[in-house]
Parts: structure tokens; sequence; C-alpha cells
């Protein structure tokens, strides 16, 4: 790993160097569409960082801030720790796939702790990589889950962030074919409706 451990200026070591690191989380809590999965599998792990940062940038900052100095991190109930295979840079998919230094050091770790039969990082070739970061949406819910992203009170399905745009969405569709039929009603009594 010493290819890829840079001392910063608190002289604690770290995976990615500090300019970099600080430069890379301020673009995503400032955007949180600019996390880029690059050219890799990671979409669902994509899906859980895009939801944190976009609902506790403080958090998300936290984690990976842990997680590059202290290579182990908790968020509520979901722990990460970086994995050596993920952390160096120089032999690792990282390169072939494209996508910044913060983005592929969350992503990947947070892919290699879900995936038990396929770890994920180091050299792989494309086909294992697809195979070995594909991600079914009940890892992205567990996730989101113990991070405490999903509503648990009812029985509808989704994520909480979604569901309640959802919710609101179909409030509003509501009202408006109420209102519609009011609009009709009145035209038909004012015999207007033609």
């Amino acid at each position: 790993m010493d290819k890829c451990i840079n001392n910063n200026s608190s002289g604690i070591t770290s995976i990615i160097p500090d300019s970099v690191f600080q430069k890379q989380i301020q673009e995503r809590i400032n955007n949180p569409a600019a996390i880029d999965q690059g050219y890799t599998n990671l979409c669902g792990m994509a899906v859980c960082a895009m939801t944190l940062v976009k609902y506790d940038p403080a958090g998300y900052t936290n984690i990976l801030t842990e997680l590059n100095n202290n290579q182990k991190t908790f968020y509520k109930n979901y722990k990460l720790n970086a994995k050596k295979r993920v952390a160096r840079f120089d032999k690792n998919f990282f390169k072939t796939g494209q996508l910044p230094e913060v983005d592929w050091l969350l992503l990947a770790n947070m892919r290699n702790k879900s995936n038990l039969i396929l770890p994920y990082g180091g050299r792989m070739l494309k086909c294992y990589e697809k195979l070995s970061g594909s991600n079914f949406p009940r890892d992205v819910r567990r996730i989101l889950k113990k991070m405490g992203f999903e509503k648990t009170g009812d029985n509808m399905n989704g994520f909480y962030p979604i569901r309640k745009r959802f919710r609101i969405w179909k409030l509003h569709l509501k009202m408006d074919i109420r209102l519609l039929f009011l609009l009709i009603q009145e035209c038909i009594k004012a015999g207007n409706f033609q």
C-alpha cells in the first residue's frame, strides 16, 4: 500500500492526497450528481452515495474522511473498512474504470463489503468486474436501510426520499383530478361545456 498512502498536513496517513480529497468532496456536496461511477457496474453504490450526500452532506464528509484517514468508518448502523485491494490505486481497476479517487474509494469499498462471494477491487478483468460489481436492488435497499434512509413504517416499496416525492406527487395528482372534475361540472351547469 506504499504507493497509495500519503501524509496530510495533520500527520495522519491517508489514501488520497488532502488537496485532491477536499476538492472532490466539495464538488460532490455542491452537486450530488457529480458522483461518478465511471466505466464500472457500481451504479447501486452510486445511488447510496448520492442519497447520503444529498440528505446528509456532513455525514458523507465524515464517512469519506474517516475512510481516507483511518481506513474504517461507520454511519449510523453501516460500518465500512477500506480494503487493500481497493486502496492500492496502482494495482486495481481504478484506472481502467476511469473514476475520481473519492468515488472509487467509497463506491468500491461499499461494493466489496456487500459482495462476500466475489471480492471487488484489485486487478480485475472487465468480465469479472461486471460480475462482481453488479448489485441487486435488495443490496441497495439494505445499505440505505442501515444508513437510515428507508422509511419502515409502511408497506410501500422503495426508498424514503423517492417515496416522499412520489407521495406528494400522488397527492397533487388527486387534487388536480378533483379540480378538473369540479371545473367540468361547473361548465356543464353553466351550459358552457360542449
